[in-house]
Formats: C-alpha cells, sequence, structure tokens
C-alpha cells in the first residue's frame, strides 16, 4: 500500500506542477501580445488601409524592425529610426490604397504583414498598383486621382 500511496502523491507532484507551467505559458502570451502593440506599431496600424490580422502584421512589424536594425548605415545624419523606415513606407502605400480604391480592390490590396515581410516599405511608391493584374504587386492598374 505504500508504494501505491507514494505513486499518487508522485502523479499528484507531476499534475500539480504541469498545471503551473500552463498558467505560465498563458501569462507570458499575454505579456506577449501586450509586448506586440508599441505605439510605433500602434501608429503604423492606425495608418495602414486594410486592418485584418492585427497579431500577424505585429510579429512581422517587430521582425521588420529587427531586419532594418541589422543593415548597414552610411552616416549617422543620414540613418532613419527603423520605426520611420516603416512609418514612411505605410503612409506612402496608403495614398496608393485610398478607402475607395479598397472598397473597389481589396483583394489586391495588401495585408499589413506582407507588406512587412516582403519589406515593401522599401518599395519605390511610383510602382504600387501599376502593375498587370496578377493579385501579387498591387492589382489591375490603377492611377490615384488628383486632388
Amino acid at each position: 500500500m505504500n508504494n501505491i500511496e507514494s505513486l499518487l502523491v508522485e502523479i499528484r507532484d507531476l499534475l500539480t506542477e504541469m498545471v503551473k507551467q500552463k498558467e505560465s505559458k498563458k501569462r507570458k502570451s499575454r505579456a506577449e501580445a501586450n509586448d506586440l502593440y508599441t505605439p510605433g506599431f500602434e501608429a503604423a496600424w492606425s495608418s495602414y488601409p486594410r486592418k485584418i490580422g492585427k497579431k500577424m502584421a505585429a510579429k512581422a512589424y517587430r521582425n521588420a524592425l529587427a531586419r532594418i536594425q541589422t543593415r548597414p548605415r552610411m552616416s549617422s545624419l543620414l540613418a532613419e529610426e527603423p520605426e520611420s523606415v516603416i512609418l514612411r513606407g505605410v503612409l506612402a502605400y496608403a495614398k496608393v490604397w485610398p478607402e475607395s480604391r479598397i472598397l473597389e480592390e481589396a483583394k489586391y490590396c495588401l495585408h499589413m504583414a506582407t507588406f512587412l515581410n516582403q519589406d515593401r516599405f522599401d518599395d519605390d511608391p511610383a510602382a504600387w498598383g501599376k502593375e498587370e493584374s496578377n493579385g501579387e504587386f498591387g492589382g489591375p492598374k490603377w492611377e490615384p486621382t488628383v486632388d
């Protein structure tokens, strides 16, 4: 009987430890989610024309920042902050995708995670939306209206 009792105690201890680990992972996950939504990301997200997949976009934003930070800088005077590089690209993309165009051609507008994962913030904004209709590079030819 003593062996059975000791086994039961051991099983109880293992189960207790498993529950603690699971709760710890949940807390980490919540903390990670809070860390993802930085002020820089929120500024880019609020300006981005197609708001789908916020969590994936936040992870892509974090990874894009890391990629930009590993680039060699030509000069400290010319170097932009990584957040500024991304925000500049997002704002330029948003000009090409006004709300009226989103309503008509939303399927061609990249999700923010795709935009960031492909480093599209480094693209020439003049090329966005002018390629042939293949869905891969911004959709059908489109000329922005002059305000």
